[in-house]
């Protein structure tokens, strides 16, 4: 699976349909899988320009609140850069 987040491209490595020839097999994503993919965006939007919140700040690239944002960093272990 891959991602555009400002003009910067990232692979994720997950997995998210497989093709068998003729049909396309959808893989579901395990909570594992999620939480790591979760972990992978915030990471990834945090980088692009370091700003949590406002205007092109990670919580709006990522379409959430910033406190929903600073909620998911904290449950997930992720600091944000400096």
């Amino acid at each position: 699976m891959q991602f555009n987040l400002s003009g910067k491209k990232f692979d994720t490595g997950i997995i998210a349909e497989e093709s068998t020839g003729e049909e396309s097999m959808k893989i579901p994503f395990t909570e594992t899988v999620r939480l790591a993919r979760d972990r992978e965006n915030i990471l990834a939007a945090l980088l692009t320009n370091g700003k949590m919140s406002g205007e092109d700040g990670t919580a709006e690239l990522l379409v959430i609140k910033p406190t929903t944002l600073a909620s998911r960093m904290k449950a997930l272990g992720v600091e944000k850069p400096r």
